[in-house]
């Protein structure tokens, strides 16, 4: 019977017998790091980190949009103040 610890919850994981996701990375010649998940664990997992993504994308682009937002919000203020 082979045991690996899970990578998200840290309880054993018996790969003859449970429902598992092995997940490795590799820099083109060996392996850096091989995680183990269980499959409920690995969609948790996946969830948090594709939050996290999605998180910082939206952050980003506002961080880049609300200085442009600004300038055109002062400047149609300023251009109902002229019509006025």
């Amino acid at each position: 019977m082979i045991k690996k610890e899970c990578f998200k919850c840290k309880e054993m994981i018996n790969l003859d017998k449970d429902l598992y996701v092995n997940l490795g990375t590799h820099d083109g010649k060996k392996d850096i790091r091989i995680d183990y998940f269980h499959f409920d664990c690995w969609r948790k997992y996946f969830e948090e980190c594709s939050r996290k993504k999605a998180k910082a994308v939206v952050k980003g682009y506002s961080d880049k949009m609300m200085p442009f937002a600004k300038q055109m919000t002062e400047r149609l203020k300023n251009e109902i103040e002229r019509r006025s």
